[in-house]
């Protein structure tokens, strides 16, 4: 019997293969933080299918479509830099300039709110929920020891991304790395287990734009938010 010629069959045992040729189980964490992200991007497809999304939300949702791609490669590379680190300080930067120009542009808010409203504000808040567990898979592989690119072992907070990231997050990723040193990960895991540090600044900094996207969308289709 004829099957797609994307049915490769390799995975029938439950296994899945990585950038560079080794598997794992389609189980692993490294997985669920690939295939969340997916999803986070097909949501933001779905997203942009409609017509009507405003021009100032298209174009950095298409940008932030793209960037996705990147943090899904880095997350799929392991065994070294070369090839890896695809997503670059830039990426953040503009993530924290749109988000920027949309809280200014946007009333302040002293409040929970409800997510909802119009349909694209409604998937937006989708899809910062869906943000939020990638980041969570990112984080729990740090805490496994299995990937991800925190200097572990007591390593001082990388100097590179405090211009990008703030002073309180610093103290609080700075924190997360001491803890990280006194727990039981292995001396063994080495840096071409990592993943670029960029990746979890990224996916904490979209959640947050996806955050003020939803509040954009409904001010600009003047829908009251539900305040809890």
């Amino acid at each position: 019997m004829e099957k797609p010629t994307i049915s490769t069959g390799t995975g029938d045992d439950g296994s899945t293969g990585l950038l560079r040729g080794q598997r794992i189980p389609k189980s692993d964490m490294r997985i669920h933080a690939l295939g969340t992200v997916d999803e986070l991007n097909a949501i933001l497809g779905v997203t942009l299918s409609y017509e009507d999304i405003p021009r100032a939300l298209r174009l950095p949702l298409e940008r932030v479509q793209r960037a996705l791609f990147l943090v899904g490669a880095d997350i799929a590379t392991t065994g070294g830099a070369s090839g890896a680190h695809r997503l670059s300080a830039m990426f953040i930067g503009e993530l924290e300039q749109w988000g920027a120009a949309m809280e200014q542009a946007l009333p302040s808010l002293g409040n929970f709110i409800l997510p909802g409203g119009s349909k694209i504000a409604a998937l937006l808040h989708q899809a910062r929920a869906v943000c939020r567990r990638a980041e969570r898979w990112v984080v729990g592989m740090n805490h496994e020891g299995q990937t991800y690119g925190f200097p572990l072992m007591g390593t001082p907070f990388p100097q590179r991304l405090r211009s990008s990231v703030g002073a309180r997050e610093t103290q609080r990723f700075a924190r997360s790395f001491t803890d990280s040193s006194r727990s039981s990960i292995p001396d063994a895991v080495s840096e071409g287990q990592m993943v670029d540090t960029n990746v979890l600044v990224y996916l904490n900094r979209l959640s947050d734009c996806l955050f003020l996207a939803a509040r954009s969308a409904n001010r600009e289709e003047q829908r009251k938010e539900v305040k809890v």
